[in-house]
């Protein structure tokens, strides 16, 4: 089994199931989340060590951190120590959760890092390593599920891939990102972003991006 080089990988989380109102149940991760964390196991196979969750407070801070959320449910299926699994809760923009990722890695002493994501979010995140003159192995969520498992699980996560893409929530995401881009593009866009996402208690999918 061919190892992955990256010591670190950086999952990003986007958003969570909340429970339905007046039922006692826990915050689960939603249907992109799942993704997330099935294509995490996936590296953990292929030699990754190290797993950092990001991603904030859900309405206004009556569920857990997001980022709290995935990496209990990705410990509770991979198995893997806790001591190999980093929350980072703070920050609903990309940008300052690959901050908060980025100042682990140099705390950690990690030199190779990964970023795993949702295809259509990758782009902008290679922007933003590269504002940091930082070097980070792109992992496609969709690709890692597609190629690394067996060939009646890759079938099977294509077919749930499939399903996401075609939704109307994956269509509000991909003009939700062409419209991040076009903001970061301009003099102080990041910045902007990063402000307006510290002043909304609850994360507005068509306003302001997700905690991802």
């Amino acid at each position: 089994m061919e190892r992955l080089r990256p010591e670190a990988v950086l999952v990003h989380a986007y958003n969570a199931q909340e429970p339905k109102r007046g039922l006692k149940q826990p915050v689960r991760p939603n249907l992109r989340g799942r993704l997330q964390i099935a294509a995490a196991k996936q590296l953990q196979k292929h030699g990754v060590e190290n797993f950092v969750f990001t991603g904030g407070k859900l309405a206004g801070g009556q569920f857990p951190p997001i980022a709290r959320v995935n990496a209990t449910e990705f410990i509770r299926r991979s198995n893997l120590s806790e001591e190999n699994v980093f929350v980072c809760p703070a920050g609903y923009d990309t940008s300052t959760e690959i901050d908060h990722f980025l100042k682990l890695a140099k705390a950690q002493n990690w030199i190779e890092l990964g970023d795993l994501a949702n295809q259509t979010h990758i782009s902008r995140i290679g922007k933003i390593y590269q504002k940091r003159r930082r070097g980070v192995e792109s992992l496609s969520t969709e690709k890692v599920l597609t190629t690394f498992p067996s060939f009646r699980n890759a079938q099977r996560y294509q077919r749930v891939i499939d399903k996401l893409h075609c939704s109307e929530e994956e269509r509000r995401f991909r003009i939700q990102e062409r419209f991040l881009n076009l903001i970061q593009l301009f003099p102080g866009g990041e910045t902007l972003l990063r402000i307006l996402a510290s002043r909304l208690k609850r994360i507005e999918r068509w306003l302001i991006e997700p905690s991802a």
